[in-house]
């Protein structure tokens, strides 16, 4: 596989996450991306909520009420997308959120996708106003190419280990990159996200927690382009000065090099569910 696509045909999303108990303690950090979508990106409302949409105000009784809704949906067996669209000013922008039962607790999530323009204010900007106002312990500017150069391997291995030995051979192997870099990862669901980062992106947003397991001094020393303080010993973290680019070899090479100085592979090996092996 060749990871040098045309980064403008990437999938690519800004992507945030928290603990919560439930759907229904999301609902002012929802009204709050949501907000920062309007402000940032230009999306602007009426917006609906849900699949089939239903007009919804982006305010946080509306948003309880919906979540309540989806919650019953779920509860009774039924799909339920917990979803938010702006359907003015251009195309529509999807926001979009979830809660993920983990051995440590729910993990909920809020993603959706990065538009091809830079935002209001730069990425910087909008990276921090989602993460804060969502609540986040972490945040980060994700890409399918990237997501793939961390997690192939280590989920091929995973899925011919949980299938029969006479039908290993149908699963395929995991991708070949052209530069032969390792930055081979485990897959979330393997440990403890809330306390050590799943990768290391473009442009990330860590707090204290997931600072202090890396070890802060090991953070801030790790070989950044940028790092920004944040509200209550949270960063911003910049990987490379212009958008981080997979088919430029320098920017795999710094990739390579944060990874290793963080000991982000050891991090996540010690955070391991016992379940996980």
């Amino acid at each position: 596989m060749n990871d040098s696509a045309t980064p403008g045909r990437l999938s690519r999303r800004v992507l945030a996450e928290r603990a919560a108990p439930s759907l229904l303690d999301l609902a002012p950090g929802l009204m709050r991306v949501c907000r920062t979508v309007e402000q940032r990106l230009a999306a602007h409302g009426p917006w609906t909520a849900g699949d089939p949409g239903r007009s919804i105000a982006i305010e946080q009784g509306a948003i309880e009420q919906f979540l309540q809704q989806v919650m019953r949906a779920r509860g009774q067996g039924f799909p339920a997308v917990c979803s938010f669209t702006a359907t003015g000013g251009g195309d529509p922008l999807l926001v979009a959120a979830d809660l993920e039962p983990t051995p440590a607790g729910a993990l909920a999530s809020v993603w959706f996708p990065m538009p091809e323009r830079e935002p209001a204010g730069g990425w910087l900007a909008l990276l921090h106003d989602v993460a804060e106002g969502f609540g986040a312990h972490h945040a980060h500017l994700e890409a399918d190419d990237l997501l793939m150069r961390y997690q192939g391997r280590r989920a091929t291995e995973r899925a011919r280990a949980a299938t029969p030995p006479e039908l290993r051979a149908y699963i395929p192997d995991p991708p070949a990159f052209v530069d032969g870099m390792n930055l081979d990862l485990l897959v979330p669901q393997e440990y403890d996200r809330r306390q050590v980062p799943a990768g290391v992106w473009w442009i990330n947003y860590w707090d204290r927690a997931q600072i202090a397991t890396l070890g802060e001094g090991r953070v801030r020393g790790a070989g950044w382009a940028q790092v920004v303080e944040a509200a209550e010993g949270a960063l911003l973290l910049t990987t490379t000065d212009e958008p981080l680019d997979l088919a430029n070899r320098a920017h795999v090479e710094r990739l390579r090099l944060l990874i290793d100085n963080l000991g982000l592979l050891d991090a996540q090996r010690h955070a391991r569910y016992e379940s996980s092996g």
